[in-house]
């Protein structure tokens, strides 16, 4: 396993040396990013929306603060809490699947070369780190589709 993985990573240098040499190679911290993006509000305000419906749904409003639940009780406070997972779940996937193709249309749009996230990145020079751009554009798409994106994030299976 350690063998594939060292390959792996040597490949990965091969491709981004060969690469450098005649495109410039850009950055952006995805994981900075979506935290501060309009993209990550809609699907939070999605999932507090979702969670909200399943609190109705499993009645549990009447259960807080009771010390002692009854088996029936625990049960749907179990089923909640596996519905709400599959959402939570389904939400991110959606909102990540959506964040990703936003990566790869910031990457056409300006004429980037190569577009890295952090995953094997070790040091960028601030002039190819490109998350505060891209930050931006996210939330200039966001802004002008919203309701695609938040039809988007809904899609659950």
């Amino acid at each position: 396993m350690y063998k594939f993985k060292f390959f792996k990573v040597f490949i990965l240098f091969l491709m981004l040396f060969s690469f450098s040499q005649a495109v410039e190679i850009y950055h952006v911290n995805i994981t900075e990013s979506f935290p501060k993006t309009k993209i990550y509000n809609l699907s939070s305000s999605i999932f507090k929306e979702k969670e909200k419906a399943l609190i109705k749904k499993y009645k549990l409003d009447n259960l807080k603060g009771k010390k002692q639940l009854t088996a029936n009780e625990r049960r749907r406070v179990l089923a909640f809490q596996m519905e709400r997972e599959y959402y939570r779940a389904q939400i991110l996937n959606n909102t990540y699947r959506i964040l990703s193709q936003l990566a790869n249309k910031f990457g056409k749009k300006y004429g980037y070369g190569v577009v890295l996230s952090e995953r094997y990145v070790i040091y960028v020079k601030p002039k190819y780190d490109k998350t505060k751009e891209f930050i931006n554009f996210v939330n200039r798409e966001v802004s002008k589709n919203k309701n695609k994106f938040i039809s988007e994030i809904k899609k659950f299976k």
